[in-house]
């Protein structure tokens, strides 16, 4: 058995893939499907989780936009809405993931465990099902709000300002990287004024910590056999102003009624019913807001 493990730094998938490659890392974090399949046919040793496609086991925690719930325009769950149907998670999947992923209802796995739970919610999930790629909604929405397109098909308000906001990610995420400029081009395709910025990990997690961050992309590790862990995730007793220093819980989201569900279910087994209703109702809030 071993008797140490060592956990060795390396800035890229492609470093990783090489170090793979030459038989100097044992194990190694994701790598996109091209780097994989190169890296193998160079050294058969290098194997997968499965050996046909996707290769990788279920993530669990599947990739997200984060908002900062603090400040606008990501503060209003209206637009939150518009730009989730400016989103083609599909054109994600196919793209940036080559095909190795699948569009995402929830911050939750589908596991065993917690399908279950989904499925009990499925009403809840067709009414706010995030995976909805409508851009004719989105524009509902937003002039529905008021605002108007100006000369560059961009979305304005009564006083010209335009809805702006940039997406942070950090610099070694090979599928951040990909899905970047994807995901800028939908929304701005859908009227919204974004860009990105790759930035190195210490300088993006304490955009995202200390609230400066209006939009990131990231995930939330969670549950994997019950609701709980994802659903207390979003309770606010982690909320900290802006400028004041949270953790990966840093979403900044406050809902009184979400909280108290939440309480709720901490006293309770994942298997009493008054946990299940809990957890259902606070989905739904969690959902719509």
């Amino acid at each position: 058995e071993p008797e140490r493990v060592i956990w060795m730094s390396c800035s890229s998938e492609e470093v990783r893939a090489a170090m793979l490659t030459n038989n100097e890392l044992d194990g190694s974090w994701t790598l996109s499907r091209n780097t994989f399949e190169t890296a193998q046919a160079k050294n058969s040793n290098i194997i997968s989780w499965t050996t046909d496609l996707p290769y990788a086991y279920l993530d669990a925690c599947p990739s997200t936009i984060g908002f900062n719930n603090d400040v606008f325009p990501t503060n209003d769950p209206e637009i939150k809405w518009a730009i989730a149907y400016a989103v083609n998670q599909q054109e994600i999947v196919d793209i940036a993931a080559e095909g190795l992923s699948t569009p995402a209802q929830t911050q939750f796995p589908t596991y065993p465990a917690l399908q279950d739970f989904l499925d009990r919610n499925a009403n809840t999930l067709a009414k706010n099902d995030v995976t909805t790629f409508d851009p004719a909604k989105t524009e509902e929405i937003m002039t529905g709000k008021g605002y108007t397109k100006d000369g560059d098909g961009l979305w304005v308000d009564a006083d010209g300002n335009r809805i702006t906001f940039t997406i942070i990610y950090r610099s070694g995420e090979t599928l951040n990287i990909k899905e970047a400029p994807i995901i800028v081009q939908q929304l701005r395709d859908a009227g919204f004024d974004v860009d990105s910025q790759a930035l190195e990990s210490a300088v993006f997690y304490n955009a995202v910590y200390s609230g400066e961050a209006v939009a990131w992309f990231g995930s939330t590790l969670g549950s994997v056999s019950d609701p709980y862990t994802t659903l207390e995730f979003f309770t606010s007793k982690y909320y900290k102003p802006i400028g004041e220093n949270t953790d990966a819980k840093s979403y900044r989201w406050r809902n009184s009624e979400y909280d108290a569900l939440i309480e709720k279910m901490s006293a309770l087994s994942s298997d009493d019913p008054a946990f299940q209703e809990a957890a259902n109702k606070a989905l739904e809030i969690w959902l719509s807001d």
